[in-house]
Formats: structure tokens, sequence, C-alpha cells
């Protein structure tokens, strides 16, 4: 059975709480949305949580367009713009409006006054610990809109990521790719990989700099393993598709203080009133390195 709850989840406010008896889920009201907690119910939260914010931005592009607020991590996860700008960089403190169904529960942003987006976060509880995520932007600007809807979920310090490399297909076109950002190097410790998948690994060491990698993953889907659980994140994989930062619908990156797990969807053009959707599907499971292991060994 589906239950659900609001309650104080400090130090972040208001929450949304909801369970399905398996895994349990809060989502902020006071700002964001933000899924700042998962868990198994009666486990630890996976998420990252910002609670000194240690991660905020604020600079003359926000006194320009009058924000007074900085932009916050907060922790969890987020639904943004890709590719990256300093619109990107919202600063979503209002309060969040929800809506509850029988099996899903819907939170809108207000409308936000640089890009004319309102952005929704769908939750569906589908039981066996999996939950879907609909991701909408809806556009109110007075333009054409063009960009990628970007699932960034912000993890807990100490966890791993694996990402399944695609198969060697032949022909004469590439079927593998790694995008790589400044500062990112293949020699660097927390990296690795053989022909199957690449590893990311989460150091609180603050000499290493940041690392973010991006591949497309036609499997749609990557893992993060914290302790004795594993998240499975699962997205669409279009090959036809124009993905945003050179080909890219999966991107990961890691600092001394956590490790993303990031999804995007494919490039689109929207005229005022239009929207679009972008879905993810989680799964958190007790992690068992010989499952992991089959899971990697099956390529796409």
């Amino acid at each position: 059975m589906i239950q659900h709850q609001e309650s104080i989840y400090e130090p972040w406010g208001r929450v949304l709480s909801i369970t399905d008896g398996t895994v349990e889920l809060k989502v902020t009201l006071d700002f964001g949305p933000r899924i700042i907690y998962f868990a198994p119910v009666g486990g630890k939260n996976i998420m990252h949580e910002d609670v000194d914010e240690q991660t905020t931005l604020y600079n003359d592009y926000f006194r320009e367009k009058g924000l007074e607020e900085p932009w916050r991590i907060y922790g969890g996860h987020r639904l943004w713009k890709s590719p990256e700008e300093w619109m990107t960089y919202y600063p979503d403190c209002e309060e969040v409006n929800y809506e509850v169904a029988e099996d899903h529960f819907t939170f809108t942003s207000e409308q936000e006054i640089t890009s004319g987006l309102i952005k929704t976060l769908g939750i569906f509880m589908q039981g066996e610990g999996k939950v879907l995520l609909r991701h909408e932007f809806f556009y109110n600007g007075d333009s054409v809109f063009e960009g990628a809807m970007w699932g960034l979920t912000v993890l807990k310090a100490g966890g791993r990521v694996y990402c399944p490399l695609n198969k060697r297909h032949e022909g004469f076109h590439p079927v593998r790719n790694y995008t790589l950002w400044c500062g990112a190097h293949l020699d660097d410790p927390r990296f690795s990989h053989d022909d199957r998948h690449f590893c990311l690994r989460h150091s609180a060491d603050e000499s290493l700099h940041p690392f973010k990698i991006g591949s497309f993953v036609a499997k749609g889907e990557v893992y993060y393993v914290l302790d004795d659980v594993m998240l499975i994140k699962r997205f669409s994989a279009d090959p036809t598709a124009v993905y945003p930062d050179g080909r890219c619908n999966f991107e990961t990156y890691t600092n001394h203080l956590f490790i993303e797990v990031e999804s995007l969807s494919p490039v689109g053009k929207l005229l005022p009133g239009e929207r679009m959707v972008h879905y993810e599907e989680w799964q958190l499971l007790p992690y068992d390195e010989a499952d992991l292991a089959e899971r990697l060994s099956v390529q796409v």
C-alpha cells in the first residue's frame, strides 16, 4: 500500500514523505522540488544533503537578472536544463505546489523568470523498490526554447558509479564515446575501465580535481553502489536522436563532497505553450557483487 504524509524534515523544512513499504522518498515543499531522501524502508538515505551549504553560487549574472537568492545545490535529485549555462543555475527557492493521486504524486515549481520554464516532477510508485519519475518542461516564454532535460541525482559520498559500455558492432560508424570535461584525466585514480564498463569512485581527497565524464549508453541503465545498497537508474537511449554535450544521454560527476548520476533527454525545441517530457526509472536493491557483474556483462 502506498502511503504519504506531509512532515518536517530538518533542516529542509516541509517535505512529503512517500513509501510503498519497500522504499521511502522525501520531496521538499519549501523549495525545489528535490527528492532529498531515498532509502530502503528502515535503511540509510543514499542522497547527498548539503546541510552546511558548501555548494552555492551567486555572481553578476544573478544581479543582472534581479535574482536576490543564490543557487543552492541542496542535494538529492533535481531537474535542470542542458546544455549547462548561467541560466541553468536558477535559484529554485520558492514553495512547491503538489498534487496527490491514487498511485502518483506531482510537484510543480514556480515559473523561472530567466528561462520561462515551469518544471514538474511526477513520482509513480511501482513496487519492488521501483519508482518511475516523469520530468516535464512547460515553456511559458515569448520566443523559442531549445535544450535538453537533465535529471541530476546527487548521491552520498563513498559510493561508486558503474556505466556499461556499448557492444562492438561491425560497420563504419563509431559505437562508443567518452566526453571529458575540463580537469578530467583518464589516469585519475578514481576512474577505471575495461572493455565492458567504466567505474567512477568518490574520494574525499580535496587535492583531486572534480571529474566529469559522459557517454551515450545504448543500454540506458547505470548503477550506483553504496555499502550494501545498489541504485539502478534507467533512461531512454535513442540512437537516432541528437543529445547534448557531444551525444551524451548519461553523465557522472564527482568532487570531494559527493558523486552524481545524471541522465539527459534528446535536444528539443519548444514554442510558447508547449512541453517536453523525460522519464527515469529507479530501482533500489541489496548490493550483490555477482548480480552487478552479470548486469555489466550484458551489452547492447
